[in-house]
């Protein structure tokens, strides 16, 4: 509030006053002076539009603006086996979180059944979740049943009864096989003999049934033979046993005993005769038990033929060969040389003669002409 006078300007005197109140500020919007960080305030002002009057004020640090976290290891199930780290960036300043991210091994759950029981087979198909990456993991068990028996076998009657498996949760029902009867107690027996079947009588301990069981005869329990009169491979033996129960006494007859075979000396094949090798006879009886093999004939081995004898036109030849092992000769006729004539040239020594009261015979001359030889032939 402000007063204000009126004064007369001759005397000076007062002539009024008057009371003016003050009107208020009128500020403009608020505008920032200094730009708050994340960790420090800032400043903002608005100025009166009547008197120019300043009105300042604090602005508060914004606070950091964080991104979410990122992991040095993107898969999720990489973090459960490794140590590795995450980090997160303010959007404003540019500082950075980083947190150590320590490996606690995957936590899996208890396991558990992913089928339902009727479809799992000779084992339990089973499966685990780790809580914090989510992996799986696999795993077959042998069933692990509990059992509920609803009727009980009897000696002679089977039973029956289902059981469950605790893990998987699968179900069959089983037959229990009879007991049979658990025989415990003789009433009345007969001993067997060694010719005669004995019995006794019995009695089930638990359904206190009776029953007669045979005993099969023992037969006799001799002693070693002795011998009477001994094998050979030409005739038959004999010989006594008797049973220890009974005393029978037994006379048994012994088959012919076996040859005792020698092996013959082996006779080696020559050029002209065949060898032998593996005969066997008796050394007792002589008889021939295996009559061995027979290794063939060597035959010959000569060597090269030799010339005895030239073959002419008019008489034949001879040649011979000599084997290398037993020392044979073989002697064999060469035939007489043979001309062919045919396509000879035929020369006469004399074409035209002059009798003189004398037999003359003239000289002929035969030339062979081949494609690689010339061979001349004069015949007297």
């Amino acid at each position: 509030m402000v007063k204000k006078s009126r004064y007369c300007t001759v005397c000076g005197g007062r002539l009024e006053t008057s009371i003016i109140y003050a009107i208020p500020c009128d500020y403009g919007d608020w505008e920032i002076t200094t730009k708050p960080t994340c960790t420090e305030d800032g400043e903002k002002q608005r100025i009166c539009k009547n008197c120019g009057k300043i009105d300042k004020a604090v602005v508060k640090a914004t606070g950091h603006s964080y991104s979410d976290w990122e992991y040095s290891e993107p898969d999720i199930e990489k973090r459960c086996e490794a140590d590795s780290y995450r980090t997160k960036t303010c959007s404003g300043c540019g500082d950075v979180i980083k947190e150590e991210l320590t490996a606690h091994g995957h936590q899996f759950s208890d396991w558990y059944s992913n089928k339902q029981f009727e479809n799992q087979e000779e084992e339990c198909e089973l499966e685990r979740e780790c809580r914090v990456c989510k992996k799986t993991e696999r795993k077959t068990f042998s069933h692990e049943w509990v059992e509920t028996i609803f009727d009980e076998p009897t000696c002679e009657e089977n039973g029956f009864g289902t059981k469950f498996c605790r893990m998987c949760y699968k179900k069959e029902s089983f037959d229990i096989p009879a007991y049979g009867h658990d025989y415990i107690k003789a009433i009345d027996s007969q001993e067997a003999t060694c010719t005669e079947s004995g019995y006794y009588h019995v009695v089930c301990s638990r359904c206190h049934s009776e029953s007669a069981e045979l005993i099969p005869a023992l037969g006799h329990d001799f002693t070693e033979l002795t011998i009477v009169k001994k094998p050979t491979c030409t005739s038959g033996g004999n010989g006594i046993h008797e049973c220890k129960r009974c005393g029978m006494v037994e006379e048994v007859e012994l088959l012919e005993a076996d040859h005792t075979p020698v092996t013959e000396r082996n006779i080696q094949p020559t050029c002209t005769k065949d060898g032998l090798k593996g005969k066997k006879h008796c050394s007792v009886c002589n008889e021939v038990i295996d009559e061995g093999k027979v290794i063939p004939k060597l035959g010959h081995s000569f060597g090269n033929w030799k010339l005895e004898k030239q073959p002419t036109t008019a008489q034949t030849g001879l040649r011979s060969r000599e084997c290398t092992r037993c020392s044979y000769l073989e002697i064999e006729v060469i035939p007489k040389i043979r001309y062919d004539i045919s396509s000879a040239a035929i020369t006469l020594s004399h074409t035209k003669y002059t009798y003189t009261g004398k037999a003359k015979k003239p000289a002929i001359t035969v030339i062979f002409s081949g494609k690689n030889s010339r061979r001349i032939l004069i015949i007297p």
